[in-house]
C-alpha cells in the first residue's frame, strides 16, 4: 500500500536562512514569493516594499493581515489569503494536501509566535497493524515544514493533528494561502 507523501524542493530552495531576530514574518514572505516566483528576494526587499521600519518588524507588529497586504501590493496578479480553520479530519486534510501539492501556491504557517512555511506532507499507517489500510484514522498525518530560524531545523514535521489544535487554540495562529 503507498501512502501519500509530497515534498516541494521550491520551498526548500527558496528558502532565506537565517533570518534576522524577529523578523520571522517577513522573512517567510521572502520564502514563499521565491518559491512561487523562482526570484531570490530578501526580507529587506520586503521590508522596502512594505515601508515597514524594522523596528515595527522586530516589535512583533507583522500579522497574518499585514503580509497578505504587502503580497498584493508586491504582486497585484497573485491573491492571498488567511486560513483559520481546520478539523482533524480526512476531508480538511486531503483539502490541506491539495493546497500544498498544487504548484501556484506557497502556505505560511503562523503557530508558536513564529512564522515557517510548508514544504510538503508525509502519510504513514499509524500501527504495523494498519499497513494496507488508507482510512483518516489509522493513519499519521505529518507536515514538512521549512523553518528560516537558526533556533530550529531547517526542516521539521508537525502533526496534522498538533496544527489543528494550535490553530484553535489561539485566534491569530493559523495558515496564510499565497497563489499566483
Amino acid at each position: 500500500m503507498n501512502y501519500d507523501r509530497y515534498i516541494n524542493n521550491n520551498i526548500l530552495k527558496g528558502l532565506k536562512r537565517p533570518q534576522r531576530l524577529n523578523e520571522c514574518s517577513i522573512t517567510a514572505l521572502a520564502s514563499a514569493m521565491n518559491a512561487l516566483y523562482n526570484t531570490d528576494i530578501s526580507a529587506d526587499d520586503v521590508l522596502r516594499a512594505a515601508s515597514f521600519d524594522r523596528k515595527y518588524v522586530t516589535d512583533g507588529n507583522v500579522g497574518n493581515e499585514e503580509m497578505i497586504e504587502v503580497y498584493k501590493n508586491m504582486y497585484l496578479k497573485g491573491s492571498a489569503k488567511a486560513i483559520h480553520s481546520l478539523k482533524n479530519n480526512s476531508e480538511d486534510w486531503n483539502f490541506l494536501k491539495a493546497l500544498i501539492y498544487e504548484k501556484d501556491n506557497s502556505l505560511i504557517l503562523h503557530i508558536n509566535c513564529h512564522y515557517n512555511l510548508i514544504a510538503g506532507y508525509f502519510e504513514e499507517p499509524s500501527s504495523y497493524e494498519y499497513l494496507n489500510r488508507k482510512e483518516f484514522n489509522t493513519t499519521n498525518n505529518w507536515l514538512i515544514i521549512a523553518d528560516q530560524s537558526t533556533r530550529n531545523y531547517p526542516i521539521w514535521l508537525l502533526e496534522y493533528e498538533k496544527l489543528v489544535n494550535k490553530i484553535k487554540s489561539n485566534k491569530y495562529y493559523g495558515l496564510i494561502k499565497l497563489s499566483r
